[in-house]
């Protein structure tokens, strides 16, 4: 089974949406990091809480070494977190699927030969595997947008015309 390690803003998008609970049924081994766990509000912990006490959503605590390439990685980008650099270690050293909407978290990876999805990648995963149908994918995707500057509004706009094929 496929590793996908989790950015905090695509958990956070899951949660705003609802659709969080209903992504773990998605063929994938789903991780994060403690340091993740770290920028979320005690609110979306506790939703997060059924998932980890059932290693639904597994939650990696990085070792001293780790620490020590974490913050390596830090030291060479401006632009990234110590959680940014968490997951993008964690998915390099499993050879996971990294889910992120961050963009300077995405070109780096990429940079670096990881797969990056993001939360429209994973809409898309969800109707494939007929976790939800298309209509309730555009229901989300517009709840999101409206909420969510960063995401690419002309793919967003795209990916709703396709859907409502």
């Amino acid at each position: 089974m496929k590793i996908a390690i989790h950015d905090a803003n695509i958990l956070i998008d899951l949660l705003n949406i609802e659709l969080f609970t209903t992504t773990l049924d998605l063929n994938f081994q789903f991780v994060t990091t403690d340091f993740v766990l770290g920028e979320l509000n005690s609110e979306q912990i506790t939703k997060l809480d059924p998932a980890t006490q059932t290693d639904r959503l597994s939650i990696h605590s990085s070792n001293h070494t780790e620490l020590e390439e974490i913050f390596k990685i830090l030291s060479h980008t401006k632009q990234l977190s110590v959680a940014d650099c968490s997951v993008f270690l964690l998915a390099s050293k499993t050879d996971a699927i990294l889910l992120t909407g961050d963009r300077y978290l995405r070109k780096y990876a990429e940079n670096n030969d990881l797969l990056v999805h993001g939360v429209i990648w994973i809409l898309d995963q969800l109707i494939d595997s007929q976790l939800i149908t298309k209509a309730l994918a555009i229901q989300k995707l517009k709840l999101l947008i409206a909420g969510n500057d960063r995401l690419p509004k002309d793919i967003c706009e795209r990916r709703i015309i396709h859907w409502s094929k």
